[in-house]
């Protein structure tokens, strides 16, 4: 398991990378830039050349889309003419594999009203800590 202050310290760092390069020439060569924590999806229109020498102090793992498509977290974006398709990626490590129908794992955990509310009271806060407004918290 890692640091549990790595996503903050990489989400400041990736930060000041954007202030940083928002103000850099290039940035017009990018059609968008993307970024969940430290992972980014960008669509540069200039040369491998130029984005190498742009990112040259900075280690980045860079893939390059093959067959006209990229896996991005959860989602795998096909090019098409002019526009994107998405569907969902399976790590190639996926398996179909559950908790089976005839496990004797329960349904239900059965629990007192307030220790109910107390857990959905949870969910909720986890919820609105990642951007979901109250409207749409309760209509789930």
């Amino acid at each position: 398991m890692g640091n549990p202050l790595s996503p903050l310290l990489s989400d400041i760092f990736m930060d000041h990378l954007e202030t940083k390069i928002s103000k850099h020439p290039v940035l017009k060569q990018f059609l968008y830039w993307w970024r969940y924590v430290d992972d980014v999806l960008e669509c540069f229109t200039g040369t491998n050349r130029q984005l190498d020498q742009f990112l040259s102090h900075i280690e980045f793992t860079r893939e390059t889309e093959q067959n006209q498509s990229i896996n991005f977290l959860d989602i795998k974006i096909i090019r098409l003419k002019n526009k994107h398709d998405f569907s969902i990626f399976h790590k190639p490590t996926h398996t179909d594999t559950t908790i089976h129908n005839s496990s004797s794992h329960t349904t239900q955990i059965p629990m007192s009203n307030y220790n109910f509310e107390t857990e959905l009271n949870i969910i909720k806060q986890i919820a609105v800590n990642n951007g979901y407004n109250e409207q749409t918290i309760n209509k789930i």
